[in-house]
């Protein structure tokens, strides 16, 4: 402990006297480690020093799309449970490659459809798990990789012995392992040929012996005289290429490296491979921020510039540190040397790029609209007065706050003062698992995701790091921030003032990343400004321009930067689903006669509909969808949307299940070729141009051939009808349980029957209906009765029309037999009641069938 002690003193001393050398800085850091019990990240023991030149002609996985195949990866493991398989399964996922994974033991699934792919490449966990197949699955899977040019990636464990020269595949079991070295091959692409390390972990390898293979990494065991060279690392070129890693995936932080080219080189027309280039922005947040010996001296701004100089030699093309700035503790609360420091900045400032924080570093959520413009105002004066370039249109607010959750006052307010287009934050959809982190574009600003590098405000001292230096160590060599460098085409870490001053953490932790990326990958690192970081970004992954809500309320670290102006609760506790013209409105008005239940206000843009869930009122954000309803204080309360066209929508289910998982659904089916029938007659009531010119006959007769809104007309008649289907894609996220399909026809005939399920299903206290619901005869509908009076629907609701020909009942009837048949088999494997309309017509089809 005394020799500690002495060391961070002398350590103290070095960073004073030597910030003008920082390689020597970082040497002697490195040394004193060694003292003291810990081992420096060195990134090998043979770095190539010659330079890889590769054509780097692909932009990213999601870009690359094959012709032949879906950008989809067939995982065989041993168990959903095993670990390396979830190991196998995040990696993937952490490149954004859609992935599925199934057990190794049970038959091939179905491999093709309709002439394409569904995957471009397979991997096994294990490589035994391929020779144990029984012939014929083997015989599917290697006639599809032929016909399609699949590749198959195995790994195989040292330590689980297989049957030798099994099929070909001649191997050794070899132990201990030195001097793992990358060797020149076609298949290497983002690992880099040469690379040596002497260290390599497990005690037990798989070595290659096949003379017709390529060695793609050698390793060797012995010493001295008995020094023998092995292939751990294979890659076979014949009809079905195949690429054999001699350990387990996680047994050495290469093989992810590996993993990553052998994609790219086997997977179907290269549809797995990405680009080499990462962009790259650190930000420093909290200029000017922090109390008396956390702030930078003029040596610490100093030793900042020179990095700058050497990171721009030897890393990464363009590179300026991206200082965000609190403009109110400017020369405020440091000491001589810190006032100094901050003098030092503004002198050197376009060294640096600058980003406004906020003015006193007050977290934004905490603020209404006036004050955050006001504080706005306040530091674009100071920088305007110091000559500070703004020209990135970028801006990071103080503790993650009011970017997500979104808190629309801040968005309004940079846009009018500083005209920001892009921000950055690590908490969408949620902190951790960073493999998750999102991009999405809201009120018009481009939000990228930003990652940590294990450096925060109190990480200031080398041998203070959270964890023990080795942790850090770790992260570095192969570990979590060289994978966030290696995983991510866009990086935007997060670090801090207090990061460069004191041991310079900062500086210490981003070189040597910096040594071990360059000596293990061809990976080209740039930095370029905010908005080209982002249309970059949203260029390869489109699918994140959407954003998707989740509830603030459910995420410790998004609470605590909420609006405490705002409440939990005001989301609903039930959604009735729909489809249109299904008796929906009707259900939703008896319901709100029970106490318990607060139904939605009204849209004036959606009839009385929210539609937020399936429509562009989505983008306007949560607090949009919580004015709906008022705070909630009684926890009894059950809130209701009604949106009928959350049925249909291909992107409702999604979103509610991110913002509200423990909705409760309903729905309510009519038969579908009455509810068709009803529609067409809605447009009519509604003067639809294209209703009123045909006859409902003349618009199922329609095909395409027809006119866009004829055939238009066509599908929204018959679309909603497919029950099953649409049921499905929300069984995909919600499970059944909480799922109600309600009969819509007995809805009409005996409405309280169909409330005293509904009221079973919500688990609510029973309200006699009987005694609130009259029948009115000439609507031939059930009305609510108050005052003894009888309060009806709108004319909209129960209007009479001429009966459907017999022709329309005949297509419609055969039009919805397999979807009617789908969904009495959904219905059946879920264990629900089949509506009497449904029950009905089963019957009458098997009825059919027998007499057939």
């Amino acid at each position: 402990m005394e020799l500690r002690k002495l060391c961070q003193k002398v350590l103290f001393i070095i960073r004073k006297k030597l910030f003008k050398n920082f390689r020597l800085l970082i040497g002697l850091l490195a040394v004193f480690s060694i003292l003291i019990g810990y081992w420096p990240p060195s990134p090998g023991d043979g770095c190539p020093s010659e330079k890889t030149y590769l054509k780097d002609d692909f932009r990213g996985w999601m870009e690359n799309h094959s012709m032949n195949a879906d950008n989809k990866v067939l995982l065989l493991a041993e168990s959903s449970l095993s670990h390396e398989a979830i190991s196998i399964l995040n990696t993937l996922e952490s490149w954004k490659i859609r992935v599925k994974m199934l057990a190794a033991d049970k038959n091939i699934p179905t491999l093709a459809h309709r002439g394409r792919a569904k995957y471009s490449a397979i991997i096994f966990q294990k490589i035994k798990r391929y020779y144990l197949m029984d012939s014929w699955n083997r015989k599917l899977l290697e006639t599809y990789c032929q016909d399609f040019s699949v590749g198959i990636i195995f790994f195989t464990p040292g330590n689980e012995s297989f049957k030798n020269n099994i099929y070909g595949l001649q191997t050794q079991i070899v132990t201990p392992v030195y001097d793992y070295t990358l060797v020149k091959n076609p298949l290497l692409r983002i690992s880099k040929h040469g690379a040596k390390i002497k260290k390599v972990p497990g005690n037990s390898w798989t070595a290659f012996t096949n003379t017709s293979f390529q060695t793609v990494a050698t390793a060797t065991t012995g010493k001295g005289e008995n020094i023998k060279t092995w292939t751990v690392a294979a890659f076979e070129d014949r009809i079905i290429k195949k690429f054999y890693i001699g350990n387990s995936f996680s047994s050495f932080w290469v093989h992810r490296l590996l993993l990553m080219d052998a994609l790219c080189y086997l997977s179907a027309d290269r549809s797995l491979c990405t680009t080499l280039k990462r962009y790259v922005l650190i930000d420093v947040d909290d200029i000017f921020v922090g109390k008396q010996g956390s702030r930078l001296t003029e040596e610490d701004v100093e030793a900042m510039i020179k990095v700058q100089t050497v990171w721009n030699r030897d890393y990464l093309n363009n590179f300026k540190f991206n200082l965000g700035f609190s403009a109110y503790w400017y020369m405020e609360q440091g000491d001589s040397e810190e006032i100094k420091g901050d003098q030092l900045l503004i002198k050197v400032k376009d060294q640096f790029q600058w980003f406004p924080h906020m003015y006193k570093h007050t977290q934004p959520h905490k603020l209404n609209l006036s004050e955050l413009e006001n504080y706005m105002l306040l530091n674009k004066a100071w920088a305007r007065k110091h000559n500070i370039k703004f020209d990135t249109f970028y801006s990071v607010p103080p503790h993650h706050s009011g970017v997500y959750p979104v808190h629309k006052e801040l968005y309004e307010s940079w846009k009018k003062i500083w005209n920001i287009q892009v921000t950055s934050t690590e908490e969408y959809p949620h902190l951790r698992p960073s493999k998750f982190r999102r991009g999405f574009i809201h009120s018009g600003i481009r939000v990228l995701p930003r990652q940590t590098c294990g450096l925060y405000t109190h990480t200031v001292k080398l041998f203070e790091y959270p964890g023990g230096f080795r942790r850090l160590l770790s992260s570095i060599a192969g570990g979590e921030l060289f994978r966030t460098f290696v995983d991510n085409p866009v990086s935007i870490f997060m670090t801090h003032m207090s990061n460069y001053g004191r041991d310079r953490l900062a500086l210490y932790t981003f070189t040597a990343v910096f040594d071990w990326l360059k000596c293990w990958t061809n990976l080209k690192f740039i930095q370029t400004s905010p908005i080209n970081m982002a249309n970059y970004y949203f260029n390869l992954f489109p699918e994140e321009i959407d954003p998707i809500w989740f509830d603030p309320c459910k995420d410790q670290r998004h609470f605590k930067i909420w609006s405490s102006k705002k409440s939990c609760g005001q989301l609903p506790d039930v959604i009735i689903l729909g489809p249109q013209k299904t008796g929906t409105t009707a259900l939703l008005t008896f319901l709100d006669l029970h106490k318990s239940i607060k139904v939605s206000k009204k849209s004036p843009n959606h009839f009385e509909e929210t539609q937020f869930l399936s429509g562009k009122d989505y983008f306007n954000g949560l607090d949009f969808y919580r004015s709906y309803w008022p705070p909630q204080n009684n926890s009894d309360t059950l809130q209701i949307d009604k949106s009928s066209t959350y049925f249909h929508s291909e992107l409702a289910p999604r979103r509610a299940y991110a913002l509200v998982p423990s909705a409760k659904l309903i729905v309510l089916a009519l038969e579908p070729g009455e509810r068709a029938y009803s529609w067409y007659q809605h447009q009519r009531a509604h003067k639809d141009r294209t209703a009123e010119t045909y006859t409902f006959d003349e618009v199922l007769e329609a095909d395409e051939t027809s006119m866009k809104s004829l055939r238009d007309l066509k599908k929204h008649c018959l679309n909603p009808g497919h029950y099953s289907q649409h049921i499905e894609k929300w069984l995909l996220f919600y499970p059944s349980s909480q799922l109600l399909l309600a009969d819509g026809n007995e809805l009409k005939r005996n409405p309280v029957k169909t409330l005293q399920i509904v009221q079973e299903f919500l688990d609510l206290e029973t309200l006699d209906f009987a005694e609130l619901l009259v029948y009115d005869p000439v609507k031939q509908f059930y009305c609510v009765r108050e005052n003894n009076k009888k309060k009806c629907l709108g004319k909209s609701k129960g209007r009479k029309y001429e009966e459907m020909s017999q022709r329309a009942r005949q297509f419609l009837n055969s039009y919805y037999k397999k979807h009617n048949a789908n969904l009495v088999r959904l219905l059946k494997k879920i264990s629900k009641e089949l509506p009497s309309w449904l029950e009905a017509l089963s019957q009458q089809n098997e009825d059919e069938e027998k007499i057939v």
